[in-house]
């Protein structure tokens, strides 16, 4: 799996540069918490991102300040908003587990019942290689 992991990231477009250990951990320590293992890997590989189909992955320098701006914390504590559709919609993983699941949510009504699930597992999503057509069947993307 970890193999189909990398090869799905480098044939992906619009991905940039990974980030170093010390920027993951400086991100760790001032959200208060550990990162997902395969979150962690994926930020490694590329730290961030914006896919031609509007999908956003954001870097790690702005991960902090987009969860506090939508109190993520306050609102569905467990989650981590990662990314967003380029519109509305945000894009989140559990924070407790190594390979999350991967929701998306209205980023005004950051409630937990009100999430859909994109994919069992952000491993899955990535190896998929963020297929538009999937995106589109979940309203991601439009």
């Amino acid at each position: 799996m970890r193999q189909a992991f990398f090869k799905a990231l480098s044939e992906l477009k619009g991905i940039s540069k990974g980030a170093s250990e010390a920027d993951i951990k400086a991100v760790e320590v001032a959200l208060g918490f550990g990162l997902p293992a395969i979150y962690r890997t994926l930020a490694l590989v590329c730290d961030g991102f914006l896919l031609e189909n509007g999908l956003s992955f954001y870097p790690l320098c702005d991960l902090v300040e987009r969860n506090e701006t939508n109190e993520t914390q306050t609102y569905c504590d467990g989650f981590i908003l990662i990314g967003d559709n380029s519109g509305s919609k945000g894009i989140l993983i559990e924070r407790s587990k190594d390979d999350p699941s991967v929701f998306a949510s209205d980023l005004g009504d950051l409630d937990i019942d009100g999430f859909t699930l994109i994919a069992p597992a952000l491993s899955e999503l990535i190896i998929n290689k963020f297929d538009d057509n999937y995106l589109r069947s979940k309203g991601v993307i439009p």
